[in-house]
């Protein structure tokens, strides 16, 4: 079951698998190799974890269901045994010598077994297995264009995505834990569209090109005391605008896909803009022309545009790493609100408390359930929304919410966009973590 769920749901966001392949291991996996099984088991772990699913109780033998009982996930063990494909991989994992002969399989297991810690929020776990991943994308040479001569063109191909897409997780998680990066934009991109891609590889390319916005510079001055941040404050609105020259919407691209691109280059404009406010950079970072005052509305005035036409489970199959964006833009909001004068935050083109509500409410219905992160952003929101409860199961907007407005709009149309939320079949209690 785990494995067609990867490959309907998670393969668009990372094709980095051959489907027909995959398939055809899981129908035989008595006879397969060590490293072979530690590999299913690993993307059936991160598979788990991102869709928040409870593992079965085999672990394959939904793999031959047809399509329509693939997301039928009502037999499953009890929460407390969620972790059981995890435990099942790095118990497999410790038997083998990954270091003497390191291939694809043994890079793929690492990116899973990264994402599978990631979703939970175990950060020395998923930086060890990370780490592992970008160490095999070097000493496989996947860095190094000559590489490639020699390889048919899917195996080069295949090669490419792997490389791109460890380069992505590097860059995302590294921005999320202050680290900097080894990975660097050294070899072509990927360009073959297989007959069982969901979606043109352009679509994939459109996340790369948010990332490859950003320079490794950066996550340096994230790792090195704030004084030496000054005279790399210019920097700062140079990777705000190359973001924006980045392609929103690649032709073909399916629903998912274009809500990753999106949702991701607004949360990294309200990073950079968070980030020249805490280091208190220049006030000639933040003329219009270099680093806008608004960003922080403007970026989630779009996300929330973007989620209110979306489907449900064009937000879940993200995994927390959505709900991480989300609770982010709702801390850059109210940055805004406590650290500009009033008369500023007043005469903003955009109601703060409007959008906080609409992050709000999206994030206490996220995944078939309540994010973990609505808590704290909602304490730290009670001065300016007036709300006295640090936690309210049935979040609403309040009548009393304020005098602004059209404060329900944003709401409203937050709940329009989850209509169709109670079809979701992903269930179980929300994991902590993080993922892309």
């Amino acid at each position: 079951m785990h494995v067609k769920l990867f490959l309907k749901w998670i393969y668009p966001l990372w094709p980095i698998v051959r489907p027909k392949e995959t398939l055809a291991a899981c129908s035989n996996v008595e006879s397969l190799s060590s490293e072979r099984y530690c590999f299913l088991v690993a993307l059936c772990a991160a598979t788990n974890t991102q869709l928040n699913l409870a593992p079965p109780i085999a672990v394959f033998d939904s793999a031959n269901s047809d399509d329509e009982d693939v997301t039928d996930t009502a037999d499953f063990y009890p929460p407390s045994a969620r972790d059981y494909l995890l435990r099942e991989a790095v118990s497999v994992r410790k038997t083998l010598d990954i270091a003497s002969n390191p291939d694809v399989d043994t890079m793929l297991t690492s990116c899973f077994l990264f994402s599978a810690y990631a979703n939970q929020e175990r950060h020395k776990e998923a930086w060890f297995y990370l780490s592992q991943a970008v160490s095999f994308a070097v000493s496989l040479r996947l860095h190094d264009e000559s590489t490639y001569t020699s390889l048919d063109p899917v195996e080069a191909e295949m090669k490419r995505r792997l490389f791109y897409m460890t380069f992505i997780f590097e860059r995302a998680y590294s921005l999320h834990l202050k680290c900097p990066v080894v990975l660097h934009s050294t070899i072509e991109k990927p360009t073959i569209t297989f007959d069982d891609d969901p979606a043109p590889i352009e679509a994939f390319l459109g996340i790369l090109s948010i990332f490859e916005a950003l320079p490794p510079d950066l996550y340096n001055w994230l790792c090195i005391p704030r004084s030496e941040l000054q005279h790399q404050a210019g920097s700062v609105p140079v990777c705000y605008w190359s973001l924006s020259n980045t392609i929103l919407a690649p032709d073909g691209a399916l629903e998912p896909q274009l809500i990753n691109i999106w949702v991701t280059q607004q949360w990294l404009r309200g990073f950079l803009w968070q980030t020249a406010f805490r280091l208190r950079l220049p006030d000639t970072v933040f003329m219009a022309a270099s680093l806008p005052l608004e960003t922080p509305l403007s970026a989630a005035k779009s996300v929330m545009a973007s989620l209110a036409t979306a489907s449900p489970r064009s937000l879940e199959i993200h995994g927390v790493g959505m709900e991480r964006k989300l609770f982010d833009l709702g801390t850059y909001i109210l940055d805004f609100t406590e650290g500009l004068p009033m008369s500023i935050t007043r005469v903003a083109s955009s109601n703060p408390k409007e959008l906080l509500w609409g992050i709000l409410i999206s994030l206490s219905k996220i995944r078939g359930a309540t994010s973990f992160l609505l808590p704290s952003l909602l304490e730290r929101s009670k001065k300016l929304l007036a709300v006295e409860s640090p936690w309210q199961p049935d979040l609403s907007v309040p009548d009393d919410a304020g005098d602004e407005q059209d404060i329900y709009e944003i709401p409203d149309a937050i709940n329009y966009g989850f209509a169709g939320h109670d079809e979701v079949t992903y269930t179980g209690t929300s994991q902590v973590g993080w993922i892309l």
